[in-house]
């Protein structure tokens, strides 16, 4: 649980929820993370931000928990493949928002 304040960057919110979500994923346990609160205070920026002017594989600096997470995860994965250690992943990702009461 955590609150963050208006200044907090997207890396830093990365640092304290993705990075350990992305650990516990890989040791085999479920993740959620949920975003709350009013209309324009920031939760779809938080989760997505933004992603569309980049090209490559280098997140931009507002990319979001989402992607960053992504990136995270897929980067701990091939690394684990790469020991030679026989390890199979299965990743799904269920992304819902709720607005005025409809999914």
């Amino acid at each position: 649980d955590h609150i963050f304040d208006p200044t907090s960057s997207q890396q830093r919110i990365f640092k304290v929820v993705g990075k350990p979500v992305v650990k516990n994923v890989l040791a085999g346990f479920n993740a959620c993370i949920l975003a709350y609160g009013a209309t324009s205070s920031g939760k779809t920026h938080t989760m997505l931000g933004d992603v569309a002017s980049q090209e490559g594989l280098d997140l931009p600096e507002q990319a979001g928990l989402a992607p960053r997470i992504f990136k995270e995860l897929f980067e701990e994965i091939t690394a684990l493949q790469m020991t030679g250690r026989l390890i199979s992943f299965t990743c799904t990702c269920t992304i819902a928002e709720i607005y005025n009461e409809v999914v």
